[in-house]
């Protein structure tokens, strides 16, 4: 089950005061911790979305919404990130991207549905564990000779998403490889009922292969 509401619905930007802000804040934390444990006693697996954004919030509705979103990151269940999906770095639906203030249209949709991990569903499905690092543990791979002894390819269409790793080297070379292609964007004009605004359509444009290596050492 996914459960996916805005601090939008809860009235964030409305409220006047910070005590009415945070009383907002807390409300929502508890609805949604409420609606995962009723999930899971009806053993549903409950995915919580991120709060996403909304075109009129100020610099201190997006602190709340960056609060809610971290304390929701916290807790022991899945997640999917709408706002870095959407947003245009201060809270707002990127251009493009917005049906009215509250909404995102068909593209802003499409990018929140592509911020689902691909594989999201599957591994609860056969409810495997969320990755960590045991405790106390400093293992790693040792990898020797050239080529590429670790790849992935996704089977599935990528946008917000970031790769992380850890690699201590030996010598001079490339670490990591990443290929794909950059996006083009073409905006139009939209009318829908009373409601004007702009969308923009991505597709793929030219392939690109971006590579990460470690700082050469001093000879």
């Amino acid at each position: 089950m996914v459960i996916a509401l805005s601090l939008a619905n809860e009235g964030i930007f409305e409220a006047q005061t910070t005590a009415e802000k945070d009383a907002i804040f807390q409300q929502y934390a508890d609805g949604i911790k409420a609606l995962v444990t009723k999930a899971r006693q009806q053993n549903i697996a409950p995915v919580v979305t991120l709060c996403y954004p909304r075109s009129v919030y100020t610099p201190v509705e997006y602190g709340y919404i960056k609060r809610m979103n971290i304390l929701l990151s916290s807790m022991d269940v899945p997640t999917v990130n709408f706002l870095g999906a959407t947003e245009d770095g201060g809270g707002h639906f990127a251009k493009g991207f917005m049906f009215n203030d509250k909404h995102p249209n068909a593209s802003g949709h499409r990018e929140m549905l592509l911020s689902f991990v691909p594989t999201l569903f599957e591994a609860l499905e056969k409810d495997k564990p969320a990755p960590s690092i045991p405790s106390g543990t400093r293992g790693f791979a040792r990898i020797t000779g050239a080529g590429a002894p670790l790849t992935f390819t996704s089977d599935s269409t990528m946008h917000s998403f970031a790769v992380s790793l850890m690699v201590r080297t030996q010598g001079d070379g490339t670490v990591v490889a990443v290929g794909g292609s950059t996006l083009a964007a073409k905006n139009e004009s939209k009318v829908a009922g009373t409601e004007r605004f702009d969308e923009v359509t991505m597709a793929a444009d030219r392939p690109f292969t971006a590579t990460v290596s470690p700082p050469q050492s001093k000879r």
